[in-house]
C-alpha cells in the first residue's frame, strides 16, 4: 500500500510539470461577464459571432423570465393573503348573524313561526318592492 501512495504524487507531478508550461493563462474576465456575455467577439468567424450573440440574448431572456416569474409569484401570494383575510371577515360576520338567529329561536315552534313569517311577508321572493305593491 505504501508503494501505491508514493506513485500517485509522482504521476501528478509528471502531468502538471510539462502540461502546465504549454497551456496559456486564463483570461481575467469578471464572472458576471461570463454569464451575460463579454460583448466583444474575439473570433472573426461570423458563425461563431452569431452563436455568441444568441447566447447573450438567451441569457438576458432567462434573467427577465426569472424576474417576471418571481414577481408574479409574489403578487399572487399577496392577492391570496388579501382574499383570505376578506374571506375570514365575511365568515366571521356570517357566523355572528347565525348565532344571533339561533339565540333568538330557542324552540322548534319559534323557528317554524319565523320561517312562515318570512314566506308570508314575501321577502324571500326576488321581485322588486314596486311590483309587489301593484300585485303582480
Amino acid at each position: 500500500m505504501s508503494s501505491r501512495a508514493a506513485a500517485v504524487p509522482v504521476i501528478l507531478v509528471v502531468l502538471a510539470g510539462p502540461a502546465a508550461a504549454q497551456t496559456p493563462p486564463a483570461p481575467s474576465v469578471p464572472e458576471a461577464a461570463h454569464f451575460f456575455g463579454s460583448g466583444d467577439f474575439d473570433s472573426d468567424d461570423p458563425q461563431r459571432q452569431m452563436l455568441e450573440l444568441w447566447e447573450n440574448v438567451m441569457a438576458g431572456t432567462a434573467v427577465f423570465a426569472a424576474f417576471v416569474t418571481v414577481t408574479g409569484f409574489l403578487a399572487w401570494l399577496l392577492k391570496t393573503f388579501i382574499d383570505h383575510r376578506r374571506w375570514l371577515q365575511v365568515s366571521r360576520v356570517q357566523t355572528e348573524a347565525h348565532n344571533k338567529l339561533l339565540d333568538r329561536l330557542t324552540g322548534h315552534e319559534e323557528l317554524l313561526a319565523y320561517i312562515q313569517t318570512r314566506r308570508v311577508g314575501g321577502s324571500s321572493s326576488r321581485r322588486p318592492s314596486s311590483t309587489r305593491a301593484r300585485g303582480r
